[in-house]
């Protein structure tokens, strides 16, 4: 075929098996071996039998142009990969128990203290928040049924309202009443095991709880774009922002040098 059929761009240089910056089975390699591998297996020589150098002058010209796309390319991908790490990097941060993201996301709400972890609402799917929905009012109904019955006349209510509430609802109620008086907060006393005193721990500490739980249920999605929103760290992605935009320069140039030498040799080929 013609010189021109066997340049660097009609010889196939972004074929499937050279576009990728890494050998097969490898996660890191370096470019001058991405760009002079497999991409640029076939060289022009500047020893033309039919005498035209100066077309084999413009074929190297041209594999050099191409070599610079490569590269590009390649850092372009890398750019890529740097951005995810930064980003989760940052998530890696937000999602930390001591970072207050529940509570920021919630502060109109005015949820104080929860149960929820900003990696429980960015891993849970619809499906699960619906059934733990179901299962807190089912946990909240057995509660009040419970309430209820220390209202009543029976004798046996406390026994029979501690039968009533969950199982959990009743080890927390265990381990009120098993309290080190060091463990106590300010003003706080341990409740009494009675009817009364299990009727203070219900409305006081669990009634506010299912409240509070459901307001962080209905509202993962608000605690998921906290997390990610804080994950983002401007300061960290301007540096590879401002690299980016350098690539993109390079890759105009490259690409307008390289449409200019094709436009080039199509008129001499003409004339």
């Amino acid at each position: 075929g013609s010189f021109k059929d066997r340049s660097a761009v009609g010889g196939g240089r972004f074929a499937r098996n050279g576009a990728s910056p890494f050998p097969e089975g490898s996660v890191c390699n370096d470019p001058p071996n991405f760009c002079s591998g497999a991409m640029l297996r076939r060289r022009h020589t500047h020893e033309r039998r039919d005498g035209r150098r100066d077309q084999a002058l413009d074929g190297a010209t041209e594999e050099h142009l191409v070599e610079e796309l490569a590269g590009i390319f390649w850092r372009k991908r890398r750019l890529r990969l740097a951005e995810g790490a930064v980003f989760r990097r940052g998530l890696a941060g937000t999602i930390a128990p001591t970072r207050g993201t529940v509570k920021a996301a919630l502060a109109h709400l005015d949820v104080s203290q929860g149960t929820e972890g900003p990696l429980d609402a960015i891993q849970a799917t619809a499906v699960e928040t619906e059934d733990e929905l179901r299962d807190l009012s089912d946990d909240e109904a057995m509660t009040r049924r419970a309430l209820a019955l220390l209202e009543s006349g029976r004798k046996d209510r406390y026994k029979v309202a501690l039968q009533a509430v969950r199982e959990d609802t009743r080890e927390w109620w265990e381990e009120c009443l098993d309290r080190d008086s060091d463990e106590l907060d300010e003003d706080e006393e341990i409740p009494a095991a009675d009817a009364d005193g299990l009727r203070g721990f219900l409305e006081t500490k669990i009634l506010p709880w299912y409240e509070t739980r459901r307001k962080e249920l209905l509202n993962r999605p608000l605690i998921r774009d906290q997390a990610f929103g804080e994950a983002l760290e401007p300061v960290k992605l301007e540096r590879l922002s401002r690299y980016e935009v350098h690539l993109d320069r390079k890759l105009e140039r490259t690409l307008a040098m390289l449409v200019r030498l094709r436009q080039m040799r199509s008129v001499g080929d003409y004339e």
